[in-house]
């Protein structure tokens, strides 16, 4: 299906997805034809962040949020419990889940748009 991808400076690019793509595919393809590096930039629909990957419903039933994983993957243990508790289920399992176009319910002719991430000197 074809998607169009907008930046901030109204420049419109025509990709080519199925809604099977998960949003990390999309932003390759973006990023193959606009020179934009993938971790420069995040993509919303409908006035939405779209995020590459989510918790497990299993997760997320126990009472975890995404920044218990994050903190986990990135080792900054905010709750050091919570975060062994985390780590424990995780353990040789995957617990997040990779969000697709569908998931986001982004159909054909559908727009995404770009914003580009503020980079420190």
């Amino acid at each position: 299906m074809r998607l169009f991808v907008k930046t901030l400076t109204g420049r419109t690019f025509e990709l080519e997805v199925n809604g099977s793509d998960d949003i990390l595919e999309v932003k390759r393809k973006f990023n193959i034809a606009s020179a934009i590096p993938e971790d420069q930039f995040y993509l919303m629909f409908a006035g939405k962040k779209l995020l590459e990957e989510h918790l497990t419903p299993q997760l997320t039933a126990l009472g975890f949020s995404r920044l218990d994983c994050v903190s986990v993957n990135k080792k900054k243990e905010i709750d050091y419990a919570r975060s062994l508790l985390v780590c424990d289920y995780c353990d040789n399992k995957n617990c997040t889940v990779k969000m697709t176009l569908g998931d986001y319910n982004i159909q054909r002719e559908s727009t995404l748009h770009v914003v580009i991430g503020l980079r420190g000197c």
